[in-house]
């Protein structure tokens, strides 16, 4: 562990021993206790607060799989994503940012409003919804620069014909 150290680590385990799960909110609070989080306007350690996720990730799932199944994991989910992006693991990202957005689905599905999943901040991302303050906003900024970039190339390469894809129609999800 890089951020974590060992005496918070075996205490978020026996704290995540103790607390049932039955709830979205009670992995949520655990989350927020226990997480090394990530830096909103600049990448600052992102391999170092992956691997503490991957990590913590590990251990309660080894101290009970049960428990770790039923346990709401979108916010550490959401982070590694946004860590991969960091890190320009793009295919790490994606997967987490999927597996985020799998954790909130099952999270409002029982709820008064089980759609309130396409306003959490996983979904936010993949649609690149600009505009609007969040969290990762720099990481969203840099993929739809990187998305423009190739397009604009695929452009040129076309001969500016026109394409059935351009970055308008593919962006402004707002």
């Amino acid at each position: 562990m890089y951020f974590l150290h060992q005496n918070l680590v075996d205490f978020a385990v026996e704290y995540f021993n103790k607390v049932e799960f039955a709830t979205a909110a009670e992995g949520d609070a655990f989350w927020g206790l226990f997480a090394p989080g990530n830096t909103v306007h600049f990448a600052d350690r992102p391999f170092e607060r992956f691997s503490d996720y991957e990590e913590m990730l590990n251990l309660l799932r080894q101290a009970d799989q049960t428990k770790y199944e039923r346990m709401h994991k979108g916010t550490p989910f959401y982070l590694m994503s946004w860590l991969a992006f960091d890190l320009r693991n793009y295919e790490k990202g994606l997967f987490y940012m999927d597996s985020a957005i799998a954790e909130d689905i099952r999270k409002t599905e029982l709820t008064a409003d089980p759609e309130s999943w396409k306003n959490q901040p996983g979904t936010k991302f993949l649609l690149l919804a600009g505009g609007q303050p969040h969290v990762a906003q720099r990481s969203i900024n840099r993929v739809q620069l990187a998305l423009q970039q190739e397009l604009a190339g695929l452009m040129e390469f076309r001969g500016n014909r026109q394409l059935p894809l351009t970055s308008s129609d593919s962006l402004s999800q707002d």
